[in-house]
C-alpha cells in the first residue's frame, strides 16, 4: 500500500514515458492544467457524483471551501442546488387548469430560506 506520491515525480517520469500509457497521461494532465489556468480550479466530476464504497465524499468540503472563499455569501449550497435543480418550469394549461401528464408533478424547493418570489406567465399558441 502507498501511503503517498511524489508529484514532481510522477510529472517528470510521466512526461517522458514514451509509450501510449505515457500519451494518456500527458493528455490527461495537459487538459487538467489547462482547466486549472483558465478556471482557476480543476475538478474530478466523476469522483464527486460516485465518490465508491468506503472513499471520502470531497463535496460537502467543497462547498464549505467555496463558501468560506464567497465572503458574505453563507449561501453558496443554495446556490449550487438551484443550478442542479433549475429555476423555471413550463406547464401547459388547458381551459384553465393546469395539464399535467400522467407522470408529471412540479416540486417546489427552498433552499435560500423564505424570500418573495416572482411569477411569469409566458402564454405560448392558443
Amino acid at each position: 500500500m502507498v501511503d503517498g506520491y511524489n508529484l514532481d515525480a510522477i510529472l517528470a517520469v510521466g512526461y517522458r514515458v514514451r509509450s501510449l500509457r505515457g500519451t494518456q497521461f500527458r493528455r490527461w494532465a495537459t487538459e487538467r492544467l489547462g482547466e486549472y489556468l483558465v478556471n482557476g480550479f480543476t475538478l474530478d466530476d466523476e469522483r464527486l457524483k460516485n465518490p465508491g464504497p468506503g472513499a471520502p465524499d470531497y463535496f460537502d468540503e467543497l462547498i464549505e471551501r467555496i463558501r468560506d472563499i464567497r465572503t458574505g455569501e453563507d449561501n453558496a449550497d443554495a446556490h449550487m442546488k438551484r443550478q442542479i435543480m433549475g429555476r423555471e418550469v413550463v406547464v401547459a394549461i388547458t381551459k384553465g387548469q393546469l395539464d399535467f401528464g400522467p407522470w408529471e408533478q412540479i416540486f417546489y424547493g427552498e433552499f435560500d430560506g423564505n424570500r418573495h418570489k416572482r411569477v411569469l406567465v409566458k402564454i405560448i399558441g392558443e
